[in-house]
């Protein structure tokens, strides 16, 4: 403690305090009769000692958040050390670079004792390791975590098994208003995240094994903008068959950051699971994107919503997709095949059958065993060949012959089903199936009659005899399914499953009697990876 004990005038005396080694020239103005001035306003602290809780000497403070290579550091980031005060002013303490970090914070103590301080990271970690952060004072304070080496996912395979699900489309609803196809703020509102609140920029992601797994642990990569802040949770043990969650920080700027973009340019990250099966590290992925758009998709499972794009392939994507329109129609595909300029081309100009018959659509067999019938496109003797998704109903992966664009997949039939059995469906439009049709009727889906979020156009189907007659248009939709089911013909490969519906019902097939064959030609509407 340093005493004054003066009985004069105002005196300025100029003193040498210092945090550590780092002096600074204070200026001390003793008022008249000051008989125990400890340091006013202006004053610079004193401190014993820099540690960590409760300030025992020779203890270190803690690192907080995540580091990995590579991977800029946020306000998530940060030291926090305990100073042992001894004179009450002022403090700016950093620490010394270390592995392409520093730590920097300043405030004022204005007591004595042992008190909290924190300091905020700022750089890019560069190699993988300990990183230990010590301040550039005396006494020091240091702190230590170790840097995660930068995650790759492509060393790791796609898991079969399990999922991983939490919220994946995040509307800021801001502008954009029913234009650029983002659909109307007045409806979009109800559903609007804003990234202030904490509610929405902290979200929590569940891992559900299928059996027994070990030491899960949770990754995210930024893949277009600085979307995730940080990621924790885990369960590094073994014998694990419960769900394991995961706590993922958005960042709090991206109410401005995604201002105006829409569903050709959102920002987005991929966040992973990765998780021993017993016999290697397996992961599974979900992809978040942040837009000033709608997000178009439906609950597939309870509580798990699911992003689908908001346009059948090959439609109009600059119309409202929540409003009929002859433009939402979209093409047509054969089940297992691909999109156009590719071999076994199968998608179509609605409008136009001058050119099927050069495009693939052949006779239906004519006979009720479909292994018996060489259907033109088609591998008979390895069915597999042909499909969508080249692993399971609950955790599916996209082959080379799924038409849908990055990061988008064909739906299983699970997940169709799961939006029948999680939504309510809202029928809208004109249905009529006339020799003039109106092209404006859709069934869409959502959590209730007011919040529609998938809209599907009564689009019809092609018929599977030559390929040329358009049926059920304007009176029902059928959407492919990535699998293959068993029908009441000998040969699951000749069936495929469906969402279908009409103006009073929807099924799923095989349900009621509701049958896809593959050389008949329907509408697809991708759901995200």
């Amino acid at each position: 403690m340093i005493k004054f004990n003066f009985f004069t005038k105002n005196i300025s005396l100029f003193l040498f305090l210092f945090v550590g080694n780092l002096f600074a020239q204070t200026t001390i103005t003793l008022p008249a009769a000051c008989s125990d001035c400890k340091s006013s306003s202006n004053g610079t602290a004193v401190v014993s000692s820099l540690g960590g809780a409760g300030c025992a000497v020779g203890t270190n403070g803690t690192l907080n958040g995540t580091y990995t290579v590579g991977q800029a550091l946020t306000a998530a980031n940060t030291m926090t050390l305990y100073a042992n005060v001894t004179q009450i002013g002022t403090w700016n303490i950093a620490t010394t670079a270390n592995n392409g970090v520093t730590f920097s914070g300043s405030g004022t103590f204005t007591t004595t004792g042992c008190q909290a301080i924190t300091l905020t990271a700022s750089g890019t970690p560069t190699t993988a390791g300990s990183l230990i952060a010590t301040t550039n004072t005396t006494p020091q304070g240091s702190a230590a975590t170790t840097v995660q080496s930068a995650f790759n996912p492509a060393q790791f395979t796609r898991a079969a098994v399990g999922n991983l699900s939490g919220k994946s489309c995040f509307d800021i609803a801001r502008s954009n208003d029913n234009t650029n196809s983002c659909g109307a703020l007045s409806a979009r509102n109800v559903n609007k995240s804003d990234f202030s609140l904490s509610a929405v920029n902290t979200q929590t992601y569940t891992f559900t094994p299928s059996g027994t797994v070990s030491n899960v642990r949770f990754q995210y990569v930024n893949t277009n903008g600085q979307v995730i802040t940080g990621i924790t949770g885990g369960n590094v043990g073994s014998n694990i068959n419960t769900a394991v969650t995961a706590s993922v920080s958005y960042n709090s700027n991206l109410n401005s950051l995604a201002l105006g973009l829409t569903n050709s340019n959102p920002l987005s990250a991929d966040i992973y699971v990765i998780f021993n099966d017993g016999t290697s590290d397996k992961t599974l992925k979900l992809t978040a994107n942040v837009k000033d758009c709608a997000c178009c998709g439906a609950y597939v499972a309870a509580s798990v919503f699911k992003e689908f794009l908001c346009h059948n392939l090959g439609a109009n994507i600059s119309l409202d997709p929540n409003v009929g329109n002859i433009g939402l129609i979209g093409a047509y595909m054969q089940w297992g095949k691909r999109g156009p300029n590719t071999t076994g081309d199968s998608r179509f100009d609605w409008q136009t059958a001058a050119n099927d018959g050069a495009l693939g659509f052949v006779a239906a067999p004519t006979t009720t065993n479909a292994n018996t019938v060489a259907i033109a496109g088609w591998n008979q003797t390895n069915p597999a060949a042909n499909a969508w998704n080249s692993s399971t109903e609950t955790a599916p992966i996209k082959t080379s012959n799924d038409p849908c664009p990055a990061g988008y997949r064909v739906p299983t039939l699970t997940e169709w089903k799961g939006v029948v059995a999680n939504n309510t469906a809202i029928t809208v439009g004109t249905w009529s199936n006339s020799a003039t049709p109106i092209y404006n009727s859709m069934k869409q889906f959502g959590p209730s009659l007011s919040t529609p979020t998938l809209s599907l156009p009564a689009a019809g189907y092609r018929a599977q005899n030559d390929g040329r007659a358009l049926l059920n248009y304007d009176q029902g939709g059928q959407y492919l399914s990535s699998t293959a089911v068993a029908g009441n013909q000998t040969g699951s490969d000749y069936y495929v499953g469906l969402l279908g519906f009409n103006q009073t019902t929807v099924n799923t097939s095989p349900d009621a009697f509701l049958f896809g064959y593959r050389t008949q030609a329907y509408t697809v509407r991708c759901i995200a990876e």
